[in-house]
């Protein structure tokens, strides 16, 4: 300790005795050995500031360097990200073309309407081939259509098979298939009646079953009839109650009517027929 504060009083009375050193500060450090070291102030100070800058290059350094190699990890999942976006987008198009083209479809070939303009089928494929598209689902689309329109053109929408008539003690009772024979997958649905007269008798005395006012030979409102609804065939039974003569109603008809109350199937038998 005497050694040490000898050190500090011999290094002052040194500084103190040197006249260059006036005005000039220093730092004193004590080394192991407990001698005392004289370092100048502004070294010190400039030292300090060196190993700060060197410290603050090799950080930004660093943090650049993580920056670069983050932004090249999430570089490809950006691109992928983009591209899926695009596709999502090219698909949400082409959902919305599809879109568009079936309500076309469904306003010009809407179901159970028979009432088409007199373009005929080839005109009309003409018509829907002139858009300039040749993928094979729109040429499925386009014959399905085509072959819609025929149908309903033709008014091939049911046929009537397997015709029974059978009588009761107070009933008449006639049966049979309803069969649809339109090529489109659509269900077709509608009303039916069957009628019996005579030809020498007046409108006013045929029997129309479900019941409905004859004018003009047919029922008055269509939508009274039996409704029916089928994908391929249905079998339908329809009865008149009461005992009726047969040999005095020589005639029965089946009427079918689409939902739209338009007539579209229509057959006439004899009543005798069993």
């Amino acid at each position: 300790m005497d050694t040490f504060e000898r050190d500090i009083e011999r290094s002052h009375s040194k500084n103190n005795g040197d006249s260059s050193l006036k005005g000039n500060w220093s730092v004193l450090f004590v080394d192991e050995q407990g001698r005392v070291l004289r370092v100048n102030f502004i070294k010190v100070i400039v030292s300090l500031f060196f190993v700060l800058a060197i410290l603050s290059v090799l950080f930004i350094s660093c943090a650049i360097s993580f920056y670069f190699l983050r932004q090249n990890n999430t570089k490809p999942l950006k691109m992928r990200l983009e591209k899926l976006t695009n596709e999502n987008n090219l698909i949400k198009k082409e959902n919305e073309k599809a879109k568009a083209k079936l309500a076309l479809l469904n306003q010009l070939y809407s179901k159970d309407s028979p009432d088409f303009s007199g373009t005929s089928g080839l005109s009309k494929e003409k018509e829907l081939s002139g858009t300039g598209e040749k993928s094979f689902s729109d040429m499925a689309i386009k014959k399905e259509a085509i072959k819609k329109e025929n149908d309903f053109q033709n008014k091939k929408y049911v046929d009537i098979k397997d015709l029974k008539i059978s009588k009761g003690s107070d009933f008449t009772k006639i049966e049979f298939n309803i069969v649809k024979t339109a090529s489109s997958e659509e269900n077709v649905s509608g009303y039916i009646f069957v009628i019996l007269w005579s030809d020498t008798m007046d409108e006013k005395d045929w029997m129309v079953s479900p019941y409905s006012v004859v004018l003009d030979k047919k029922p008055a409102d269509p939508a009274k009839g039996q409704f029916f609804s089928i994908s391929r065939f249905k079998p339908v039974e329809i009865k008149f109650l009461g005992r009726i003569d047969l040999d005095k109603y020589t005639n029965a008809k089946i009427l079918v009517y689409s939902e739209k109350k338009e007539l579209i199937f229509e057959k006439v038998f004899p009543s005798s027929q069993g």
